[in-house]
């Protein structure tokens, strides 16, 4: 029948003689009709708009309109060229923002703010679950404001949709073609009219979504068939619809299922870009996964996340730089939801959830070797990419932690203890005959010159994380609880000569480009940049506190005995005046520098949050000055404190000519400061940290041996590092 015929008939007695769902096939072209006039889909969706939907009504749009003037919320969606805007002091979620007319219309004096840009998501002025009432702008009343659809239109609206979206969800199922793209399009692009036009209809239009069986979970697949620019009109209208909460619900569970297929085809079709192709998983990532009021349950979440990080890390080892986006995808998303109130504590005390954690982690454990080659030149553009995952990990490994000190304390710090070094000697099984569990101190050899090294590993980082704040709480006493219960199962000379090997070498390596032995490659440069100046729990401080913790169970012979022997300094330091290297006489400045920190840096062991805040501040600023905002950047995690302003006042001054931050006091005041040994605080003396000091009171002797013994090398270069007369 002709689309016009019915035009001139009124609905009334259309709908007599027709159901509804015959009348949407018949006014609709064929795929015939459609391929010789590409227009009659939009004419065909207007009679039903205004015959059947409004009953002949031509303005009904504008009343509805009118009746909208203010709304529940503003739902605007972000485009890359947006600003948008976070207010810590309005947002309920870290992740909420909204949009700059909004913030504008809004009153956010002496609030606490900032401005990013190229983001995806929806407004959130409105949204009662994440940006507080105050914080509302003077056009957006709240979403618990929104009346529901209950004009005269009400039935026939209704009736309307759920024809026109059963019409649409048999035309999906049958196949994709040009024809069903383009009546998605049509469909598509009238309902974001709709929804732009009167929020309780959009509402209605939510709610028949959900109501018609299946449409939703093919709508959540459809990009892969559509073009670029159908598919983001698609995702811009359910942006929209995630407003009303049953289809959020849907949503969510339907996403869940679809996450691990997209995951599953970027790895198999070796398409580091497939994310591109398939943008939902990126665009509404956050909208289900910092949201807790979900019927979707947070084991299945979890579950989907944590094996789909396992396909990644297992291609992310053999190919970084290919696998990034699709990797750091995952991990960011993962982030997020463990970020979640009562998530971390719910992992911790999930066995199975735990065991798939820490095998993620073994597969990325040792990425990135790198090889001292002399003479040799090698370039890596993408070298950044396991330090940008490696930040995500220790993200997520901070939440775990902090999850197993909320409640059952000592049970559940110990399954995460026991799953960290379960991990871990699976690892080193690997690499030779060592386990924790030996009860003699094995012979470990590796020649750091000719080895591939590699300062990747997120194990030993989360082990670091973990027995720090065992210190650092003091619900576990240390002089049992440590040896006794977290590590009762492990023999200390095997648990120390293998848990402190990797930072050891990692150490080696930092030494190493210090003393020039690899001036002449590119990629170690950038590694020890980035190892030397990220965050506490991924690089060379981490690796720090586990040296020093594995000190205080070792044999002290052994222990000195490794370090030297790693360093590939036996010889030298044997009274053998032949000299096998001219970075020897440096190499062993790098390593009494390293014993001495082992002895008596107390980053870890003895200063308060504030003192260790001081420490990094004068750090930072004694190499170079620093803007405000990027010398709080820089900062470790771990530092955060309320009187960071007073702590920065008292040790730099701002420089208004160059808009930075400047030391105040002398470089020789920061190096005693850095080593503590000035600093006999009632705070600093008394912290628990004390007791891993105590326990390295034999390592004074032989460290006092090997200052000597360098001391009358004919060759020595270096310059002197002193012991503190504190010692």
């Amino acid at each position: 029948m002709e689309i016009g015929s019915y035009s001139s008939q009124p609905a009334t007695f259309v709908e007599s003689n027709l159901t509804m769902l015959e009348i949407i096939s018949t006014l609709l072209p064929s795929e015939a009709e459609w391929a010789a006039d590409k227009s009659t889909f939009d004419k065909s969706l207007s009679i039903v708009q205004k015959e059947f939907m409004f009953q002949g009504d031509s303005d009904a749009l504008n009343t509805l309109a009118m009746a909208n003037v203010k709304r529940g919320l503003c739902n605007a969606t972000f485009r890359t060229t947006d600003l948008v805007y976070k207010c810590r002091t309005c947002q309920l979620n870290k992740e909420c923002g909204i949009c700059q007319n909004c913030f504008l219309k809004g009153n956010h004096t002496n609030h606490d703010f900032y401005i990013i840009s190229n983001c995806d998501g929806t407004c959130d002025c409105g949204d009662v679950i994440g940006w507080k009432r105050q914080g509302f702008c003077s056009e957006h009343l709240g979403s618990d404001q929104i009346l529901p659809f209950d004009n005269k239109y009400a039935v026939s609206v209704e009736r309307s949709l759920d024809a026109l979206f059963t019409f649409w969800r048999n035309k999906l199922l049958a196949g994709f073609n040009a024809y069903v793209v383009g009546l998605t399009e049509a469909i598509v692009e009238m309902l974001l009219i709709l929804c732009g036009t009167n929020e309780s209809l959009l509402i209605v239009i939510a709610k028949t979504i959900v109501y018609t069986e299946t449409l939703l979970k093919l709508l959540v697949r459809a990009e892969r068939f559509l073009t670029q620019f159908v598919a983001e009109e698609l995702h811009d209208l359910l942006l929209k619809l995630l407003m009303e909460p049953s289809f959020k619900n849907k949503f969510a569970a339907e996403f869940v299922t679809y996450y691990p297929e997209v995951i599953k085809d970027a790895i198999n079709y070796e398409n580091n870009r497939f994310l591109e192709v398939c943008p939902l998983v990126s665009k509404f990532s956050l909208h289900v996964f910092t949201s807790l009021d979900l019927i979707v349950n947070e084991k299945k979440i979890l579950e989907t996340l944590f094996e789909c990080l396992k396909d990644v890390f297992g291609v992310f080892a053999t190919d970084a730089s290919y696998f990034y986006d699709v990797t750091a995808r995952v991990l960011s998303d993962t982030k997020i939801f463990v970020s979640l109130p009562t998530i971390p504590w719910f992992i911790v005390r999930n066995e199975y959830l735990l065991s798939r954690w820490f095998w993620s982690l073994s597969l990325v454990q040792g990425m990135s070797m790198l090889k001292n080659e002399h003479g040799v030149c090698v370039t890596n553009p993408d070298l950044y990419v396991p330090f940008s995952i490696n930040h995500l990990v220790s993200t997520i490994s901070t939440c775990l932690v902090a999850g197993a000190f909320e409640s059952e304390v000592p049970q559940s710090v110990k399954s995460l203890t026991e799953n960290c070094l379960s991990a871990i000697e699976r690892v080193i099984r690997v690499e030779g005959p060592y386990h924790l569990r030996l009860t003699q101190w094995p012979d470990i050899t590796f020649d750091a010159n000719s080895s591939p090294t590699s300062i990747h590993f997120p194990l030993h980082h989360f082990l670091s994380m973990l027995l720090r704040k065992v210190l650092r709480d003091g619900t576990i006493p240390l002089d049992v609880g440590v040896s006794r219960n977290l590590l009762q199962n492990y023999h200390p000379s095997g648990f120390s000569a293998c848990i402190m090997e990797h930072p050891l070498r990692a150490r080696v390596f930092y030494a190493q480009f210090r003393c020039g032995m690899w001036i002449d490659n590119t990629n170690p440069k950038y590694s020890f940049e980035k190892y030397h100046v990220g965050y506490w729990s991924e690089g060379l401080e981490s690796d720090l506190f586990l040296l020093q913790f594995c000190a205080a169970f070792a044999p002290a012979d052994r222990y000195i005995r490794r370090i030297v022997g790693c360093f590939g300094l036996s010889d030298y330091l044997s009274l053998n005046l032949q000299m096998s290297s001219q970075h020897e006489p440096d190499l062993v400045g790098e390593m009494l520098t390293l014993l001495i920190q082992i002895l008596h840096e107390r980053r870890f062991c003895g200063f308060s949050t504030a003192q260790s805040l001081r420490r990094e501040l004068i750090y930072r600023l004694s190499i170079r000055d620093y803007p405000r905002s990027v010398l709080m950047e820089s900062l470790p995690r771990d530092l955060s404190n309320d009187r960071l302003d007073e702590i920065l006042n008292s040790v730099a001054v701002y420089c208004s000519s160059s808009s930075s931050i400047e030391i105040l006091i002398p470089p020789a005041i920061a190096t005693t400061t850095a080593f503590g040994s000035t600093d006999s605080s009632s705070e600093s003396e008394s912290s628990e940290y004390l007791y891993l000091l105590k326990q390295l009171a034999p390592y004074l002797s032989l460290l006092k041996m090997l200052l000597v013994q360098a001391h009358y090398q004919p060759l020595l270069a270096y310059t002197t590092a002193s012991v503190p007369d504190s010692q």
